[in-house]
């Protein structure tokens, strides 16, 4: 609730309150599930460790039927856990896979980059060979500690990757010349007043639509509620109210992908139908779409489908139909427009002159857009800094399960004229040695999914950016280093005789 709080201050709006005890009661079964399904396993292990297996420090020698119950139980827990959080099996399902598949991958991929770096040592004297022994021999742990870091760096470098990369560069490769005002709710009698206007401040504008407000009732004299569509974006199209418009011509980023286009005959009733409401509906040629608009009917066939480029900020339609069909339903026009700072003065002029229209300031609107953007990626990351803190908890809890075995190559060291200096600086470079691991994977992976968005769902060049490989390194490298050099500090202040007569 304190977040919640500090939420709606940063955001400058309240957001959902959620009242009663089940915030309380979610939070404590999740951490119930987590512990049981994570601890238990363990628990009932060392149940049935004999006392003197313990007494001797021999090797507890696990079997795969515990291996499989400790892995099964972790993966049961998880999955309960999605099903209470996210509130759908099949969204469960698809993230257990996708945690499945990274926890996998993973430590394979740090793995094989630790063994490529030990044969390289063996060639190169400056790699010491000692500290990536260390991380291979200990790889349960080590790999594993860097696998829960990597998740939880990747995680913050996706985000900010999308949102100043792909953003930057989905602003840097709009087109010189855009339209920044939309000029809407222009009466019929007012449109070649309002079109010399602009002419004669010398400001570019597109051609004036005509827009009537229809809603889609029937698809081949069949009622749309009647209908069991396939697409899940199909319930939205239906209930959509669409702004249809006519043309004589396909306008600019239009493109037919199947049929012709329209006819100009305006006794022939014909409408070309966006690419993506198609697929929503499974609408194809020739089938007759009924419109209702006000207490009128219109009906129309589908000659063309046709592709949209929605992001060139002009005006574009899900429906078009051909001149004249259009004529007897009442109308109001729009119009885009490109109006530079010395002639924002010349707005007002217009507003008095033509009351009825509004204009939409479309960089405002990607002002605030981005404004919203970036608290919502602070917010996100703000909530990922408690992941990294938990992954630093992780790291911390592994160097003290590991603790008794280091003090113990510690004293062999020093009895072998090791001094404390180069035990310091041995140990400092592993954890170094681990962040480099880590920020530069992370970096890779980030920057892959990266380039995946831009390319395949932005349809963006991507610009591979170096400030992602800097912060990832930077903070990987000081995170561990930190953390582990700090817990494990006493290790060399312990005497060698002691350690060795234990």
């Amino acid at each position: 609730f304190p977040l919640q709080w500090a939420l709606d201050g940063w955001f400058g709006r309240t957001l959902p309150q959620v009242y009663g005890f089940r915030p309380y009661l979610t939070a404590s079964l999740v951490g119930l599930l987590a512990l049981a399904g994570f601890s238990l396993p363990y628990l009932v292990n060392a149940t049935a460790t004999p006392p003197m297996q313990v007494l001797r420090s021999a090797g507890n020698r696990r079997s795969w039927l515990r291996g499989l119950l400790i892995s099964g139980s972790a993966i049961v827990a998880v999955f309960v856990v999605l099903v209470i959080l996210m509130q759908s099996s099949i969204l469960a399902i698809a993230t257990l896979a996708l945690v499945l598949v990274c926890a996998l991958l993973l430590p394979l991929i740090l793995t094989w980059m630790v063994k490529i770096l030990l044969v390289s040592s063996r060639r190169r004297f400056w790699l010491r060979q000692y500290l990536l022994s260390r991380l291979q021999a200990t790889s349960r742990g080590a790999i594993y500690v860097m696998s829960g870091f990597s998740l939880v760096l990747i995680a913050i470098l996706m985000i900010a990757v999308v949102k100043d990369e792909l953003l930057g560069e989905w602003e840097a490769q709009l087109p010189e010349n855009i339209p920044n005002y939309f000029l809407i709710n222009i009466r019929g009698q007012d449109v070649d007043g309002v079109k010399s206007f602009l002419q004669a401040n010398q400001i570019e504008a597109s051609t004036p639509y005509g827009l009537v407000r229809a809603r889609l009732s029937q698809i081949n004299s069949v009622d749309v509620d009647k209908i069991s569509f396939s697409h899940p974006r199909a319930s939205h199209s239906v209930t959509h109210t669409y702004n249809m418009t006519y043309a004589d011509e396909i306008p600019d980023q239009n493109e037919i992908v199947e049929g012709q286009w329209l006819s100009a005959n305006p006794g022939l009733a014909q409408v070309s139908v966006e690419q993506g409401m198609a697929e929503n509906l499974d609408l194809k040629l020739g089938d007759q779409l009924t419109m209702t608009v006000g207490s009128k009917v219109l009906q129309a066939e589908i000659t063309s489908i046709r592709s949209v480029v929605w992001e060139n900020f002009k005006p574009n339609f899900y429906l078009l139909t051909n001149p004249g069909l259009l004529e007897s339903f009442p109308q109001t026009w729009l119009l885009s427009a490109l109006i530079e700072d010395h002639n924002k003065a010349d707005l007002k002029q217009l507003l008095k002159a033509y009351p009825s229209i509004t204009l939409l300031d479309i960089s405002e609107l990607m002002a605030r857009v981005r404004a919203i953007v970036d608290k919502a990626t602070v917010a996100l990351q703000f909530f990922f800094l408690f992941a990294l803190a938990s992954a630093t908890i992780v790291l911390l809890a592994a160097i003290q399960t590991g603790k008794h075995e280091r003090e113990i190559e510690s004293s062999l060291l020093r009895a072998l004229s090791a001094n404390t200096s180069q035990l310091y600086r041995v140990h400092v470079l592993e954890y170094t040695l681990m962040g480099v691991l880590i920020g530069f994977f992370s970096a890779c992976f980030a920057s892959l999914a990266g380039w995946v968005i831009s390319v395949y769902f932005f349809k963006i060049e991507f610009q591979l950016s170096p400030e992602v490989w800097i912060y990832s390194l930077v903070a990987a490298c000081l995170v561990l280093t930190l953390a582990g050099t700090l817990v494990s500090r006493r290790v060399y202040n312990i005497s060698p005789m002691k350690i060795l007569r234990t």
